[in-house]
C-alpha cells in the first residue's frame, strides 16, 4: 500500500510539472542564414531520406524552389513596374521584357551558393538542411547585360530607369 502510495505521488508530482513548462522552442538549422538581406536574396530547405546524398540532394533542390519563387514574385513586380514606366513601348516590350527576365533568373539559378548545410542523423535516416544564396548586384547586372544584347530591348531599354525601380522594390521588400 505505502509503495502504491508513493508511486501515485511521483506520477502526480510528474503529471503537474509537466502542465508549468512553457513549449520548447525548436530550432531549424540553416533558417537564420536563410534569410534575406540588402545584398543577397536568400532561402533555406530540408528534406529527409535512408540516404545522407539524397537528403542532401532533396534539401538543396527545396531551398533553390523556395529561392526561385521568392526571386520570381520580385523580378516579376519590378519587370511589370519597369515596363509601365516606359512610355510609348508596346506590348510586346513587356512581353519580351518579361520573359528576358525569367530566363535570366532561371539561368542565375544554376549558380547559387550554399552557405548553409547541417546534417543530423537518427534511426530513421538523415534530416539535411540547407540554405541558399544569390547576389542581388548579380542577377541585376545578367538581367541588364542580356537586355542590352536582346535586338528587341537593346533600343528602348533604360538601365539606370530599371536599377532605380529594383531598389525601390528591394527598399520595400526589406520595409515589410
Amino acid at each position: 500500500m505505502r509503495k502504491l502510495v508513493t508511486l501515485m505521488s511521483i506520477a502526480m508530482l510528474v503529471a503537474f510539472s509537466s502542465f508549468d513548462r512553457k513549449p520548447k522552442e525548436v530550432e531549424i538549422p540553416c533558417k537564420q542564414e536563410g534569410l534575406s538581406d540588402s545584398q543577397y536574396f536568400r532561402a533555406s530547405g530540408s528534406a529527409k531520406s535512408k540516404d545522407m546524398a539524397s537528403a542532401k540532394d532533396k534539401s538543396l533542390l527545396v531551398a533553390k524552389q523556395t529561392l526561385a519563387s521568392l526571386i520570381s514574385s520580385t523580378i516579376e513586380s519590378v519587370s511589370s513596374s519597369y515596363s509601365s514606366s516606359i512610355s510609348g513601348n508596346s506590348n510586346s516590350f513587356k512581353e519580351a521584357f518579361e520573359t528576358l527576365t525569367r530566363e535570366t533568373v532561371n539561368q542565375q539559378l544554376k549558380n547559387v551558393s550554399i552557405i548553409c548545410q547541417k546534417v543530423n542523423k537518427s534511426k530513421e535516416g538523415y534530416e539535411v538542411f540547407t540554405a541558399v544564396e544569390m547576389s542581388k548586384v548579380k542577377l541585376v547586372d545578367a538581367i541588364t547585360t542580356n537586355a542590352q544584347e536582346n535586338d528587341n530591348l537593346k533600343t528602348s531599354f533604360d538601365e539606370q530607369k530599371f536599377r532605380e525601380i529594383f531598389e525601390a522594390e528591394m527598399k520595400k521588400i526589406q520595409a515589410e
